[in-house]
């Protein structure tokens, strides 16, 4: 696993920070709007400064600067990629694991421990992979000695946990619990009141609650979030029950931030924008409205800062809404966490940390292994705020010309029909892929959702492409079939018959009459046993059955498949 993170700094040429045209001491920012290219690992000088970009970028290596003194005896989560799938574990500052990758996500450590998870477990670790606790329900990173802890009886209900994984406050649960403060006490609700409890569980003050505010949503830092029950806007009480903001339709309150701050939002009945692309804006207690409406993905503030995106970049923003200059911003949108000195950033699913000077600690590499020889690459193309495409660059590959020929058609499949769109498209896109080696064939899943504004939900893409790893050639249905055979009249009726088939049983999912034909080049892939032939949600089928798909064993298709094909050969050689 170690060699997974090699002590390595990417070449200037391959990450890269821009200064965005300011002077050299402003902040600079991580170039991740830029399409990523073909290029090899390039090692450069340890702890080396990022300087402006100067064009696309390519290729990283996964490594943590072995000068980084400001994350000495740290441990940081980062992942690799294994099967198509990320696994996290916690890396040194010389890029050792120290907790090898065997999660599905882990939190930063906190306090001496974090919070991982694999499936539905979720344990609490120390920084040697210790269990200390688990639980089937999600635990929150420790603050002062507690972190909260959940369980659900006929609702849901918090509760404490200290460093040793030892239930404390007498083992008393609430329907709201807020983490303890430096002083060792915390603020709770249940039953109508709130309370100010110690970690004994005993009870410091307490509070009626009235009953127009007991539709509470959170409780921190003394305040009391609650929902108006004619309304559903939300106000704010503080822990003594005495109101403080009360509910309004615009601006609306959405959450408390942290630093006595709460994110605002315009109410926007007649737009069909989902919240997360509504634009807020920063209230303090008081009511003030610090700034306009023109930030997004808002984080709780930490250390005096929270992360914000605009339509560009992903940036810190300070207590009166100011951004913060001497903090580098990162181009794509995601969330920075301040960890000390280094800053750890998720950025369009992307992970780095990166020392506050701009110097680019550890980044994931982005490629994995399909076998000894061939590697794919995960590459970036975002053209606007709401799109952005991961698709495949594929090397290693004996024949450089098949090579070449896979990645153009890759790029055109996966970009060429995402170029255009706007931001007036009202358009949200996610795509993605996985890929395989099978036998002599490189199978690339393509998936993603497309997700316009205002629509009761989106469409999702899955697409298969089968390319020889030997010629370069893309493979269609009609490959796999001997010539001038009608292949398409043996798929339909077989298809037929399965659908006639389960339209005798009770809750059939298909749309009466809606099969009539496939297509030529209709979406297919292959397993060991036999043909599947599916169908995108709403051809043959309500939206809820997903894709439809029918398995057509070889046997069915034998006298009709060219085995002498090259498609054929690929898939069984």
């Amino acid at each position: 696993m170690k060699k997974a993170l090699k002590i390595l700094l990417f070449s200037l040429s391959i990450l890269t920070l821009t200064g965005c045209g300011k002077k050299a001491d402003q902040p600079t920012a991580w170039n991740a709007n830029q399409e990523k290219e073909q290029g090899k690992n390039t090692p450069s000088p340890m702890s080396e400064e990022i300087p402006p970009a100067n064009g696309e970028t390519t290729d990283e290596s996964s490594s943590f600067s072995k000068t980084s003194d400001t994350i000495k005896g740290s441990l940081y989560p980062v992942y690799i990629t294994e099967n198509n799938k990320r696994k996290y574990g916690y890396s040194n500052n010389k890029g050792d694991f120290i907790i090898q990758p065997a999660y599905d996500d882990a939190t930063n450590f906190t306090e001496g421990f974090a919070i991982v998870n694999t499936g539905d477990t979720y344990k609490v670790i120390d920084t040697t992979g210790n269990v200390i606790y688990k639980s089937d329900s999600s635990i929150e990173p420790f603050k002062n000695g507690a972190a909260i802890i959940n369980k659900f009886t006929d609702k849901l209900l918090y509760g404490y946990i200290d460093t040793a994984g030892n239930i404390i406050a007498n083992g008393n649960f609430y329907e709201f619990a807020d983490n303890f403060n430096s002083d060792n006490k915390a603020f709770v609700y249940s039953a109508g009141k709130s309370s100010i409890i110690d970690k004994t569980g005993n009870i410091l003050e307490s509070y009626p609650v009235d009953t127009k505010y007991q539709d509470v949503i959170d409780i921190q830092d003394g305040y009391i979030l609650y929902s108006d029950p004619d309304t559903g806007n939300y106000g704010v009480i503080n822990y003594k029950g005495e109101e403080l903001l009360e509910p309004k339709s615009n601006p609306t309150i959405v959450r408390y931030l942290g630093n006595d701050i709460f994110e605002i939002k315009q109410n926007q009945e007649d737009s069909y924008l989902p919240p997360s692309y509504i634009p807020s804006a920063l209230m303090n207690i008081k009511g003030e409205q610090l700034t306009d409406f023109n930030i997004y993905d808002l984080s709780d503030f930490n250390n005096g800062y929270a992360s914000v995106t605009d339509d560009k970049y992903t940036f810190f923003i300070d207590t009166s809404g100011k951004e913060v200059s001497n903090i580098p911003k990162l181009e794509g949108r995601g969330t920075l966490t301040l960890l000390g000195d280094v800053i750890k950033a998720e950025i369009d699913k992307d992970l780095l940390y990166i020392k506050k000077e701009g110097i680019i600690v550890w980044h994931n590499s982005n490629e994995y292994s399909l076998s000894p020889d061939i590697h794919v690459k995960e590459v970036k193309y975002k053209p606007s705020k709401c799109v952005t495409v991961y698709y495949p660059v594929i090397n290693g590959l004996k024949s450089k010309e098949a090579e070449k020929k896979i990645n153009e058609k890759l790029h055109e499949l996966f970009i060429d029909h995402r170029k255009n769109i706007t931001k007036e498209d009202q358009l949200s896109v996610e795509d993605s892929f996985t890929a395989k080696l099978q036998n002599q064939l490189l199978v690339i899943n393509q998936t993603g959702y497309d997700y316009p504004f205002g629509a009761a939900h989106g469409m999702p893409i899955n697409n298969y492409y089968y390319f020889s790893i030997k010629t370069g050639e893309l493979y269609t249905l009609k490959d796999l079939f001997e010539k001038d055979r009608d292949y398409v009249s043996a798929i339909n009726e077989i298809i037929k018959g399965m659908i006639k088939k389960e339209e005798k049983n009770e809750g059939s999912m298909f749309f009466p009459d809606s099969f009539i034909t496939i297509l030529e080049d209709h979406n297919f892939y292959l397993t060991e046993e036999g043909l599947v032939i599916y169908f995108y949600p709403y051809d043959i089928a309500p939206y809820a059955a997903g894709f439809p798909e029918f398995i057509i064993p070889f046997d069915r298709l034998n006298n009709i498949i060219n085995k002498q094909g090259t498609f054929w050969k690929a898939f069984k050689e």
